[in-house]
């Protein structure tokens, strides 16, 4: 007696993992039922919350209806939604990816099954239904809320078979930038608590039927040694697939035309489903144990044509989508695995060219993309080149080269020496070919430096206040920067060059008072600790600085030193003005610093040589009119001595009364040990350092005295009795004589 059974108007929901079938052949059963188990807990849940009720699984393959068309819908997004989650990051191999279709109307129910046609079309359509996608018919569209789904027209699709209708097909539009589609994502939510009862009896009975599927095929593996596996799982699966139609019985695989007629019959329930494939795995696998025969050869010309001509439409897809940018399908696409040839339609040879060309066209254009990401130019424009394949550069392809050139450029005006005065056109140019809104590291990692430099310059020509207006114009502009540490920083350096620029703002220490200008150096210094280029600008900005105050000091002569820690190279690059700030620096009346004189060695005294024994001319008497420079005489004389000199000046008396005189007038806070042990080193005989000693010897008595010029001095005495034991301290045997 045949089933009792009542008509209903239902939501007939086909989900279908793909790729299965491949993975079968690839990975164990446990491992296979695993993934159908994840693919349960992950999606079960979504199916409860929806009222949605579980009629059958076939393999990979789900029968569910719904009593609402719109709660169908939404349920889908929400099932997409959760595996696109669960596939982030993960390898390709362990991703899950369904494919969902999705058909309204009258159906005959029974107790454990649902069939009829809109069952059918729902199954058939799924074949027109892409991975990651959710299609719907026309009777869907009209019954569901419309309201409260994204969706699209997108084909008018015609089923296989000779009394089929024209179908008109929607699409899910899955944005997550669609507001709607936002609204049911982020709306609905799944309280897995209040389904948890209801999903696990769809999960267990979604196991057990994976169970039966397991068991049935490793019994008819057991029986039927011959045939293959891939036979077996083909056919069972085809003949299930179709409720309420198909009935296979072990009886079937037995010789003869019981054979050929299930064959027959499974292959053909899966061309109806619209799985091409899988009914070639059957007529395969046929083929292979039983052989040839004249109803098997036009099956196999039958399906073969399905196959190829399914093969080319996939090629000529993928094709279309990667010129669009989009290389997914190009990376997925499976030749196919029969050799049979149809004998009409596309010729298998070219179909798999086409499949060949595609893949690795694919593979550059994801490579292209991440090459930009990483700023890597030149392997972008060789990717691009790849990926067209010897044919005119399609819009995407043009996009990306477009975009590498405009990076290239942009670092071209990075290493011009004016670099800081080109950085709007660095922002123009990454804003013009990305956005303003991109996201890509390189573009972003271009775009620091290039408006660090831009906002540097307001600041160093408008001042600070106009510097940080514009920087918070820039934070609303570019969302996706985050190197605001960096921007900062040239801000502070380029308000510290408009305080040297401007007199006013000196006399007022600029925004700050002295205690924020020396934060503001504490700041910058810390800020530039190994970035030899920013530490060299700021040794100049110091040196700058001590400049407009005219203060006495070495600014900047340690983070000059600091910068040749952290690139030695930025000496050479800057060589010119490296020898500027030597020069300053060495005329300044304090001693020159162990570095400085390393570096003047490092330079080579020999370039050096000249303009040392030119600051040593003007000795007393000599050039009259013009006041001898005696801190620069002095620096420049014991960096000749440390050079090995060995008499640089020939009166030593007379160089070391110029000091003393440039002592008394206060010119020289103090007469340091570096100068004096110059001078007194070398060569000396007896009748020099007698006459030296003598000088001094007196000079220390009248300041005791509180006589002579340095009478007033409260230091000179120890000033003087300092120098006079460098004197001895220097020339060790002539002071032992003259005791």
């Amino acid at each position: 007696m045949p089933p009792k059974h009542t008509q209903k108007n239902l939501t007939v929901m086909f989900t279908d993992i793909s790729g299965f079938t491949r993975h079968t052949e690839t990975i164990s059963r446990d491992a296979l039922m695993e993934r159908l188990e994840t693919h349960n807990a992950l999606l079960m849940p979504i199916v409860a919350h929806f009222d949605g009720r579980l009629i059958k699984t076939i393999g990979d393959a789900f029968l569910i209806t719904f009593e609402s068309p719109t709660n169908a819908i939404q349920c889908g997004m929400l099932m997409q939604h959760r595996l696109r989650e669960f596939n982030e990051g993960k390898p390709e191999p362990d991703q899950i990816h369904i494919k969902i279709s999705v058909n309204a109307g009258e159906v005959a129910v029974t107790e454990h099954d649902v069939f009829g046609d809109p069952v059918n079309v729902a199954a058939k359509i799924e074949k027109a239904t892409l991975p990651d996608e959710i299609y719907f018919t026309e009777a869907v569209f009209l019954a569901m809320n419309k309201a409260e789904v994204p969706n699209t027209f997108v084909k008018t699709f015609r089923p296989k078979g000779a009394e089929s209708q024209e179908i008109k097909l929607y699409r899910v539009v899955q944005d997550e930038e669609e507001r709607v589609y936002r609204q049911v994502i982020d709306g609905v939510h799944i309280d897995e608590e209040a389904t948890r009862a209801r999903a696990e009896e769809l999960s267990t009975a979604a196991s057990k039927e994976a169970g039966r599927y397991r068991d049935t095929i490793e019994h008819l593996v057991e029986g039927q040694r011959r045939s293959t596996r891939t036979l077996l799982v083909a056919i069972l699966g085809g003949l299930a697939v179709l409720g309420g139609g198909a009935y296979f019985g072990l009886k079937a695989m037995g010789p003869g035309d019981e054979a050929e007629k299930s064959m027959i019959s499974g292959a053909r329930t899966y061309l109806a489903a619209g799985k091409a494939a899988e009914a070639m795995a059957v007529v395969d696998g046929y083929v292979a144990t039983h052989g040839h025969g004249e109803a098997v050869d036009r099956l196999v010309d039958e399906v073969a044509t399905v196959v190829w001509t399914d093969a080319k439409k996939a090629a000529d897809d993928a094709s279309r989508r990667l010129a669009a940018g989009d290389a997914g399908p190009a990376s997925r696409l499976e030749e196919p695995r029969t050799t049979a040839a149809p004998s009409s339609g596309p010729k298998p040879e070219e179909v798999r060219a086409a499949y060949r060309a595609l893949k690795p066209r694919a593979a550059a254009l994801d490579r292209a993309r991440e090459r930009l990401d990483a700023g890597d130019v030149d392997a972008v424009k060789k990717a691009a080149l790849e990926a067209a394949g010897g044919l005119p550069p399609t819009d995407e392809l043009a996009k990306l080269v477009f975009r590498a050139d405009a990076l290239a450029g942009a670092r071209a005006l990075e290493t011009i020496p004016d670099a800081a005065d080109h950085a709007a056109d660095v922002v123009a140019r990454i804003s013009q070919a990305f956005g303003d809104d991109t996201s890509n590291r390189g573009a972003l990692e271009t775009l620091g430096r290039a408006l660090a430099l831009e906002l540097g310059t307001v600041a160093r020509a408008e001042g600070r206040k106009a510097a940080l207006a514009r920087r918070e114009e820039a934070r609303t502009r570019f969302k996706n920067f985050t190197a605001w540490p960096m921007v900062q920083r040239e801000i502070d350096l380029g308000s510290l060059w408009n305080y040297v620029d401007d007199p006013e703002l000196r006399r007022r220490f600029g925004d700050w008072g002295y205690d924020d200008f020396q934060a503001l150096m504490k700041d910058l210094r810390a800020a530039g600790a190994k970035d030899a280029e920013f530490l060299f600008r700021l040794a100049k900005t110091l040196n700058g600085v001590q400049r407009a105050r005219n203060e006495i000091g070495l600014y900047g002569l340690a983070e000059l030193e600091a910068a040749a820690k952290a690139e030695p190279k930025v000496l050479v690059r800057h060589e010119a003005e490296v020898d500027e700030l030597l020069a300053y620096w060495l005329g300044e009346e304090q001693e020159p610093t162990s570095f400085a004189r390393r570096l003047v060695a490092a330079r080579g005294l020999e370039t050096w040589r000249p303009r040392l024994l030119e600051a040593l001319v003007a000795t007393t008497g000599e050039g009259a009119d013009v006041k001898p420079d005696v801190a620069k005489r002095a620096n420049a004389f014991a960096i000749l001595v440390d050079g090995g000199e060995k008499r640089p000046v020939a009166d030593r008396i007379a160089f070391m009364n110029d000091m003393l005189a440039a002592f008394v007038e206060g010119s020289i806070p103090q007469l340091s040990h570096v100068h004096a042990k110059a001078l007194f080193a070398g060569p000396m005989d007896a009748a020099e350092f007698t006459r030296l000693k003598a000088q001094l010897e007196s000079e220390v008595d009248r300041a005791q005295n509180k006589e002579g010029p340095f009478g007033a001095s409260t230091d000179a005495k120890a000033n003087l009795t300092a120098l006079l034991d460098d004197l001895l301290t220097s020339q060790p045997e002539l002071a032992k004589s003259a005791k």
